[in-house]
């Protein structure tokens, strides 16, 4: 079973202040990333992404996401964006608008960790 702490270090990462973010290590299992998607499933736009193979050297992170702090949904030429404080509907190429929103919310930093990235977008296709 999990600490507390495994469902407050998945609300950290919604967090927009640098100041907060915390790498902490996780005891590993095949069925962690179940388990704690299992806590944030409910929430809109939940998604979990597991590597895919147990063997593979590259197969080190599982991602999980919900919640997104910006929603961009594209139908044709068409993108409508919601934000915390805005919602509107644009004919902006999507994706100079994802990098556009992406440098308003996400400001850049640099961190010593091994991890590849500490936050981002994710695109789901129809």
């Amino acid at each position: 079973m999990y600490g507390s702490n495994s469902l407050s270090q998945i609300k950290q990462m919604n967090n927009n202040d640098l100041n907060n973010i915390q790498i902490q290590s996780i005891d590993y299992h095949p069925n962690l990333s179940k388990q704690l998607f299992s806590k944030i499933e409910h929430k809109p736009w939940a998604m979990l992404l597991r590597s895919a193979s147990s063997e593979h050297i590259d197969s080190r992170y599982d991602i999980l996401v919900a919640d997104p702090l910006v929603k961009l949904t594209t139908s044709g030429e068409e993108t409508k964006v919601e934000g915390p404080n805005e919602s509107y509907s644009t004919k902006q190429d999507p994706f100079e608008l994802l990098a556009e929103l992406q440098s308003r919310y996400i400001p850049d930093c640099t961190h010593d960790s091994a991890l590849p990235f500490l936050g981002g977008s994710r695109l789901f296709c129809l």
